[in-house]
């Protein structure tokens, strides 16, 4: 027994945790210029299915079906044109010490299209600085150029501008699917209200597929979507227009209070203890997650839903066939559009003007060394200038490149703060 017990309980102390499947048969499609939103209670599987869709694949046991971009299957997309797709967590991840003028142009600088691609006569710092112009009026922040974006402990623009931000980088990065994470969340209501119309204005400009998860969604954000999905246990009970979204569930008689928006409607239908039902059919109604999503299965728009990914895969090839002839040996492969050298040259000008804005920080550095090279400097001052001295002299040059190495220890706190910002300017 005691043999059992120490021979296979560290098995199961290290063993793997239980895998769970946290999506589940889902098929959709959303087509250029149109907006998707995702609806559903914490841990329903929101955020997973945007990161499916922005090609996320990193940290799942698997993944199995297809997701295709336009024709394209989500390895080829992973490989040669991960900047096509993109995916915006919660949280604005930004260099809370680089002005906000800086944060778009390293963004516009590494984004800039070749000369084929640019107007006739238009330099690389030309195509910046209007670019630049046109973005800051369309998303109302050229007041906050020269502004920090801020955090926590650097003060900086508002959290509204903050989210105006990030839309404008994900606009210069010209990403043909945007995937954008409860981005709403600490906005007030109006400002939630223009941050999802300035998406709304890109993705009409650009023609692009948006997708957008929101836990709270007024009437007002609510119509400015073209369909919606209602996620609950990984399951997706509705699929469909936004309009039709809640004829659907008052025929599968659920009531809808006055005065509630259809997104706190579609919500409630998942709750147990939110939901109500009309008098009579309290037997009648689906319960479970399984039998929302038979009824669904069931329904017209289900058929419509099919019949639109039909059609757009059919257009999806003919435009795939098109972009294939087109293709030549620069636009293989549209990872980068700046050789090497000037990205190692950005990213090194990019760094030095975050140090920069942290002027409290480099001085508190810079002071140190002065103070310690003068302490250094009194001990081993005066020294003969004959052989007897020689070990004294290498055991300064020891401690001089000693304290600058274990200076840069000090760098780690700041270099694994910013590692998020990091992976999310490469998935650009």
């Amino acid at each position: 027994m005691l043999a059992a017990l120490f021979t296979r309980a560290p098995k199961k102390i290290a063993g793997k945790p239980p895998i769970r499947t946290i999506l589940n048969d889902f098929t959709g499609c959303v087509c250029p210029g149109e907006m998707l939103l995702v609806l559903g209670r914490p841990n329903s599987g929101c955020s997973t299915i945007l990161k499916v869709l922005a090609n996320q694949r990193f940290g799942y046991e698997s993944i199995d079906g297809d997701v295709t971009y336009g024709g394209t299957d989500a390895k080829t997309m992973g490989k040669h044109y991960w900047g096509e797709v993109l995916y915006n967590p919660e949280d604005d991840l930004h260099y809370a010490t680089l002005s906000v003028k800086n944060t778009l142009k390293f963004a516009l600088k590494t984004r800039t299209p070749g000369k084929a691609s640019r107007n006739e006569g238009e330099s690389r710092a030309d195509h910046v600085k209007e670019f630049l112009r046109v973005v800051s009026r369309l998303f109302w922040i050229e007041h906050t150029m020269n502004t920090k974006v801020g955090d926590e402990f650097v003060r900086g623009v508002s959290g509204g501008e903050k989210k105006r931000v990030s839309i404008a980088e994900a606009m210069i990065t010209k990403a043909s699917t945007q995937c954008w994470d409860n981005s709403t969340r600490g906005l007030d209501a109006s400002t939630a209200l223009e941050y999802v119309q300035s998406l709304r204005s890109l993705t009409n400009m650009a023609h692009i597929s948006t997708s957008v998860a929101l836990y709270q969604a007024g009437g007002s954000l609510y119509d400015l979507f073209d369909k919606v999905v209602l996620m609950d246990e990984g399951k997706y009970l509705y699929y469909g227009p936004t309009e039709e979204a809640a004829a659907y569930f008052e025929n599968l008689s659920f009531l809808r209070p006055q005065r509630w928006t259809t997104a706190n409607f579609l919500t409630s239908v998942t709750d147990p203890y939110e939901r109500q039902i009309r008098e009579g059919y309290e037997n009648r109604i689906p319960r479970s997650t399984e039998q929302f999503e038979a009824a669904y299965k069931k329904s017209s728009i289900f058929e419509g839903n099919i019949r639109d990914i039909e059609s757009f895969e059919q257009q999806a090839e003919q435009q795939r066939q098109q972009r294939l002839a087109a293709t030549t040996k620069a636009t293989k492969k549209k990872n980068y559009t700046l050789p090497y050298h000037k990205q190692v040259w950005a990213c090194t000008h990019r760094q030095f003007l975050v140090m920069i804005g942290d002027k409290q920080s480099l001085r508190g550095k810079w002071g140190g060394i002065l103070f310690q090279a003068l302490i250094v400097g009194s001990l081993f001052f005066d020294m003969s200038k004959t052989s007897a001295t020689v070990f004294e002299r290498g055991g300064v040059m020891f401690f001089i490149l000693l304290f600058n190495a274990l200076l840069a220890l000090a760098e780690l706190t700041s270099a694994f703060s910013s590692r998020p910002i990091l992976l999310k300017h490469k998935s650009l």
